[in-house]
């Protein structure tokens, strides 16, 4: 008994195919596939393959295409012109020949015509006995199979030769044939023509369209092929999307063909640009006051060509961010911050407002008048802030998976609060004065780079700092002529620089001195925002401008009784009566004056009192030198007047004159 074959099982898995070609084979069996072109790459492979078919069409132009067709006219009348010279010989050739044939007296046409009509005659005569014999012969032999059908041979007729036509109605025929196929052939002509000139259009389009698509990707602009339209058309990034920015908006414009050249449609018509003004109660800064051209609009020339639309969309969309994050800085504020329609009005100091408005473009043929430097500054520096958080937010894309550090990645995935722009300022401030290790640096990385709140730092901190110039300048204006001199110094860190991808703050310097005497220095510093005077001593901390210029008043008055007192010392400790009937001068900074004590020749001491005298506008000052005797009885007074105006003698010259005459007047006494 045989047993058949053993059954077995065979176990197929099924996979999807990707039709995806093998370039090579790897030792281990792996295939390497075909990588996929990019779009950008298709692209540029699609515009050489066009060249390439096309590169016959490059050597066409209008002229050449006006040259072929004025030639090709030119051969069509020589054309014509000949064969109607043959048709003119032709016809005088059979005038001739009819002149020569015809017989005396008798006219051929008129002849031609007579027989024909009586040949048609006959016809119809011939036709109607048909019909008449038909009909009898149908009424007395009906038949069913066809009416009016006669038996063969019961009719003859007779063959009528048909005259040859004459060498005029031949020529006539020829001639309206000749013209027919001259209409035929001008309106084929003028046809191809229409052709021609549509296909030439075409061809222009084409050219333009594809030369600005080229010249679009010469510029860097980012182009992508639109696949949900057959027309060809582009699409072009004008955003900033690549280059860091977090702004949800839609920056794309479309290159397409249009009937009358190529249109260029972009999200953004209406264009629009952030304005910054400054505007303030007096004449700080030094400029005028904007407020009445706010509503003017901001005006541009006119782009002319799709470049020019292509940046002005990219800097609207720039702008339109801009705005976005410095109105969301705003809304932060507690106080001081105005915020309308597209506009946020901030307090800086009292008396001064910075506005930031989103203004309409309006066109201009001329050139826009020059903007105030300080509002070009501000502005300049806003854009910047929001640059150097597009470089933060790639680098942090970046950082993430390329850093094997554990600890900055951490850091950089924390996700960042809708308020930490504060936070982020404070950590700004914190790196900038403080020595930090450059781990610990790098763990306390700020979410975003702030671009409101630096700007009403830095611009206050300049604010204050003119207000302190022009201090400075009113107390300093009476005293122009004793050799004052106000020196302005920044105060520059190295530290600035491992500050990206925040900012830093400034601080600077300011000494008033007289020319070989005592001199002030004092120190204003953005982050605190007070004024530190520096003394030997001590230092004097002012909140204010208005307590600089007291306390500024005072010194340089101090500084003056000063230089007055050791002059006056210099004299005294040279005088032979020194010893026996004279003492130093000392000055007294509390009361601001200088207290000293000479002697007479009678043995009777006097008491000499200096002060500094201004007038009711502060413009101009005098010194009172006060000469009493100890009993009070006589009292003598001696002044240095009109020190601002120019003089042939130095102010420690004139006091020098000054203090020998007192001395003098009471050595005589």
């Amino acid at each position: 008994m045989t047993s058949g074959p053993e059954a077995k099982r065979i176990k197929l898995s099924l996979e999807p195919f990707i039709d995806n070609k093998a370039v090579d084979i790897t030792n281990t069996g792996h295939e390497i596939l075909k990588t996929e072109v990019p779009l950008a790459e298709k692209t540029m492979q699609n515009v050489d393959r066009i060249w390439f078919e096309r590169g016959e069409w490059k050597d066409i132009t209008e002229q050449s295409l006006k040259e072929s067709i004025a030639k090709g006219n030119e051969k069509v009348e020589e054309k014509k012109e000949q064969k109607e010279y043959a048709e003119q010989q032709q016809l005088q050739l059979q005038q001739q020949q009819q002149g020569q044939m015809a017989p005396p007296g008798m006219d051929i046409v008129k002849l031609r015509e007579s027989v024909i009509n009586k040949l048609f005659h006959a016809k119809s005569e011939i036709d109607v006995a048909l019909d008449v014999i038909n009909i009898l012969l149908a009424s007395h032999h009906a038949s069913t199979a066809k009416d009016l059908v006669l038996p063969a041979g019961s009719l003859s007729a007779t063959y009528v030769t048909k005259p040859k036509p004459t060498l005029k109605a031949e020529l006539e025929a020829v001639q309206l044939n000749l013209g027919l196929k001259r209409k035929q052939q001008r309106q084929a002509s003028e046809y191809l023509k229409k052709s021609a000139s549509a296909l030439k259009s075409i061809i222009e389009r084409e050219h333009e369209f594809w030369d600005e698509a080229l010249n679009v990707r010469r510029h860097n602009w980012i182009m992508y092929a639109n696949t949900n339209q057959m027309n060809g058309s582009f699409l072009i990034q004008y955003g900033f999307a690549e280059a860091g920015s977090d702004f949800n908006e839609a920056s794309l414009g479309e290159l397409k063909r249009a009937d009358d050249g190529i249109q260029l449609s972009v999200a953004h018509v209406q264009a629009r640009r952030v304005a910054v003004r400054l505007r303030h109660a007096g004449t700080l800064l030094g400029m005028t006051d904007d407020s009445k051209k706010e509503d003017e609009g901001y005006a541009e020339p006119e782009p002319k060509n799709i470049q020019d639309r292509l940046v002005q969309a990219n800097s609207t969309v720039f702008d339109a961010e801009l705005f976005s994050n410095i109105l969301a800085e705003a809304q932060t504020l507690n106080s001081n911050v105005h915020i309308g329609n597209d506009q946020v009005e901030i307090n800086i100091d009292g008396d001064i407002d910075l506005s930031i408005s989103k203004l309409p473009i309006t066109n201009a043929e001329t050139p826009p008048k020059e903007r105030a430097i300080t509002n070009r500054m501000i502005d300049l520096s806003l854009r910047l802030l929001l640059l150097q958080r597009h470089n933060y937010n790639i680098w942090k894309t970046k950082a993430k998976i390329l850093s094997s550090n554990p600890i900055v990645q951490q850091s950089l995935s924390k996700k960042s609060d809708t308020n930490s722009a504060a936070n982020t300022m404070a950590t700004s401030h914190h790196h900038h004065h403080t020595v930090i290790p450059r781990a610990q640096t790098r763990v306390d990385l700020p979410k975003t780079v702030p671009i409101l709140f630096p700007i009403i730092s830095i611009t206050k901190f300049w604010v204050q700092f003119d207000r302190i110039r022009q201090v400075v300048h009113s107390i300093l204006h009476p005293f122009r002529r004793l050799g004052f001199s106000v020196h302005f110094k920044v105060c520059s860190d190295d530290k600035v620089k491992s500050l990206y991808p925040s900012y830093g703050t400034v601080a600077l310097y300011f000494d008033i001195g007289l020319h070989k005497g005592p001199h002030l220095r004092f120190m204003l510093n953005q982050q605190t925002g007070v004024i530190s005077a520096l003394l030997p001593q001590t230092t004097v901390v002012l909140q204010q401008a208005s307590e600089l210029r007291v306390f500024l008043s005072r010194e340089i008055n101090v500084m003056c009784l000063e230089t007055i007192c050791n002059v006056a010392n210099d004299i005294i400790r040279l005088h032979p009566n020194y010893q026996a009937r004279m003492f130093l001068w000392k000055l007294d900074r509390i009361d601001e004056s200088i207290h000293g004590s000479l002697c007479t020749k009678d043995s009777q001491w006097q008491h000499i009192h200096t002060q500094i005298h201004h007038d009711a506008n502060m413009s101009s000052f005098h010194i009172n030198f006060h000469v009493t005797s100890v009993k009070g009885q006589d009292e003598k007074l001696y002044s240095i007047e009109n020190i601002q105006e120019y003089s042939a003698l130095t102010f420690k010259e004139r006091v020098t004159s000054i203090v020998e005459k007192i001395i003098a007047d009471c050595c005589n006494e």
